[in-house]
């Protein structure tokens, strides 16, 4: 399952296409206008993977689904939502998650044979994973160039009374 590898300069020319301001970004903002931009709905849903699987893509003929482990911090909700968008945009080859497919969420959402990508463990198994994680590095340098930090890695402490002694060292001022 190799993708032809796309060097840096191509992974870019994708992202311009997609004429997104990243000055705007939270990632349910990015998810709209991927929305937009594929012409087709992307349902997001949250389920509880096993601890190495952290979500999973799975493209149907006129939507497609994005899973996120409920586990997961919001950081790396986040950046797993950006890898499988990752997958989604370069056009991925796509892999049966049959196997880790919950049976009833198939059944339910009339999809007989699932195909895909996954994210999990903190390995990375092909190509096409590598790319992914090239794209979202990418992908951070332009929220970082855009002062959009808290974005992707949420507020920097998640003890409100510490708040006022750990705003001044916040990285998005």
């Amino acid at each position: 399952m190799t993708t032809l590898r796309r060097d840096e300069r191509n992974l870019e020319a994708v992202i311009d296409a997609l004429h997104y301001d990243f000055t705007a970004f939270d990632i349910q903002h990015f998810l709209t206008h991927l929305q937009q931009y594929r012409q087709r709905p992307i349902i997001l849903g949250e389920l509880s993977f096993d601890s190495e699987l952290h979500g999973m893509w799975v493209p149907e003929d006129d939507v497609d689904y994005l899973f996120v482990s409920g586990k997961l911090l919001p950081f790396h909700r986040v950046h797993t939502l950006l890898h499988e968008s990752a997958h989604m945009l370069l056009n991925h080859t796509r892999i049966d998650l049959s196997k880790v497919f919950p049976e009833a969420l198939a059944k339910a959402l009339d999809i007989q044979s699932p195909k895909g990508h996954l994210r999990s463990g903190d390995t990375l198994d092909n190509d096409d994973d590598e790319e992914a994680e090239r794209f979202v590095m990418l992908i951070q340098q332009r929220v970082t160039e855009a002062n959009r930090l808290r974005e992707l890695f949420g507020e920097p402490t998640s003890l409100s009374a510490m708040t006022r002694y750990v705003r001044p060292l916040d990285y998005n001022r």
